[in-house]
């Protein structure tokens, strides 16, 4: 399911980089042939691809509406190493949760009765967060937290 927070389109599941291609084009208005031809690759794989893409960002059902998620999904900042000139959502919906305490400085103890996980869980979002924003300690990953939150800190 997608989520709407402080401008980000956030999906649970991140997309692939394939994925990302097919939807960028689909947000400037190409048709599945289209597409194919650019990214020689079959028509049928490019629906897969748009039924994927759906599914992921929550069941959107026409065109259009994808369209309209995928503008704001790919103005996210880049966070992967995928050579990618667009954005991607790298983070879900509960990293950036905790993104958002850690930005705050809550300790795992705190963040895990906010948001009732358990301490272990709290340490698996946070070493995912350091690992993908490529940083190696708490206090780096709060300082880059805040290009990847808006000023009310809401993920």
């Amino acid at each position: 399911m997608a989520y709407f927070r402080g401008g980000y389109v956030v999906s649970k599941k991140a997309l692939g980089k394939r994925e990302l291609e097919v939807l960028a084009l689909v947000c400037q208005g190409k048709s599945d042939k289209e597409i194919a031809v650019a990214l020689f690759i079959s028509e049928s794989t490019v629906s897969a691809h748009i039924r994927s893409i759906r599914w992921k960002m929550g069941g959107v059902q026409n065109r259009t509406a994808l369209a309209l998620l995928g503008r704001k999904l790919l103005q996210l900042p880049v966070v992967r190493e995928s050579g990618l000139p667009y954005g991607s959502p790298a983070f879900s919906f509960r990293e950036l949760e905790v993104m958002r305490l850690v930005q705050q400085g809550a300790k795992n103890k705190e963040i895990a009765a906010i948001l009732v996980i358990s301490m272990n869980t709290v340490k698996t979002h946070v070493g995912r967060i350091m690992k993908k924003l490529d940083v190696s300690n708490r206090t780096q990953a709060a300082m880059l937290a805040a290009r990847f939150l808006d000023e009310s800190g809401t993920p």
